[in-house]
């Protein structure tokens, strides 16, 4: 059975789920709220289910309505891939774009994303430089590089980073932990279940303490985005290891068993992305969508 449903309803879907308020979808739209209010309700009544829960504010997507949004990304980032594709044949992109990488571990979408980077962009050299993530300045590497890919956590993206995507937090299990009968942990459960949490992101420590977590052992000092010295305490029974989506191909199949979502209000492990004046903006631009790619649908 088909579904007619246009990318301008889907596009003001997509707002919706980022502001949680009609009004401000509008807004980000640039149409009239009754405009995206009626094209969402048509879009919901083709469909034949509710996507949001009007009954709290901000929105709440419902169950069906965070699967039908998940597909959408995707739907979305294939119209765009359409055009990129017919356009790239007509003035494909060259030259050189020189990209800095600031942490200590790669996820594997890296590869991934370079991959599919460089298969539609033949004419154009990527470099990747490594940048220590303990000793580098992002803002002393204007003159040298045309973007900087970086990890953490932040509540408020401030205008002169981009969002490159959005990771689960998950928490590794000691097993027959009590919490192993939850899909999820809230920090209520985390807290009374009394386990230490282990980290390797300084921000994720100081979330976790500002809502009374124990985090890392007396004594032990964890690098930023340190992830296999994290799963290897957590094997050593020290603690319940934290982490993002991307770490958790590091784990057994045992282990992953034993993985839930970590639910902490206004928290995601984020990857962000910081552009520097460049003569090829359109090859960054593309360079970004590849990353964004090969973690949605990857």
């Amino acid at each position: 059975m088909g579904y007619t449903v246009s990318l301008t309803q889907m596009s003001y879907f997509v707002a919706l789920e980022k502001h949680r308020n009609f009004a401000r979808a509008a807004n980000a739209c640039s149409v009239s709220q009754p405009t995206l209010s009626s094209q969402f309700q048509k879009m919901e009544e083709t469909l034949g289910v509710s996507l949001v829960n009007r009954s709290i504010q901000p929105l709440e997507l419902t169950r069906v309505g965070e699967r039908v949004y998940q597909q959408i990304q995707k739907i979305l980032f294939e119209a765009s891939e359409l055009g990129n594709i017919i356009e790239g044949y007509k003035t494909p992109f060259r030259g050189t774009l020189k990209v800095g990488w600031m942490s200590l571990n790669q996820p594997l979408w890296l590869a991934d994303a370079l991959h599919r980077f460089i298969q539609y962009n033949p004419e154009i050299k990527v470099e990747i430089i490594h940048l220590d993530p303990l000793l580098s300045n992002i803002e002393s590497q204007k003159n040298k590089l045309d973007v900087i890919i970086f990890s953490e956590y932040s509540e408020t993206i401030r205008d002169e980073y981009h969002l490159l995507l959005k990771e689960s937090c998950w928490i590794l299990l000691p097993e027959h932990d009590s919490l192993l009968s939850h899909n999820s942990i809230n920090i209520s459960k985390l807290r009374e279940s009394k386990n230490v949490v282990l980290t390797a992101q300084y921000q994720m420590t100081s979330k976790l303490l500002e809502h009374g977590i124990r985090c890392n052992i007396k004594n032990l000092i964890l690098t930023d985005s340190h992830w296999y010295s994290i799963i290897a305490a957590s094997r050593k029974g020290l603690g319940a290891a934290f982490l993002p989506q991307s770490e958790i191909y590091r784990l057994t199949p045992e282990e992953r068993s034993r993985l839930r979502l970590l639910e902490i209000e206004d928290y995601a492990y984020q990857w962000l992305v910081k552009f520097f004046p460049c003569e090829n903006d359109e090859a960054l631009n593309a360079l970004l969508l590849s990353f964004q790619h090969s973690y949605i649908v990857g």
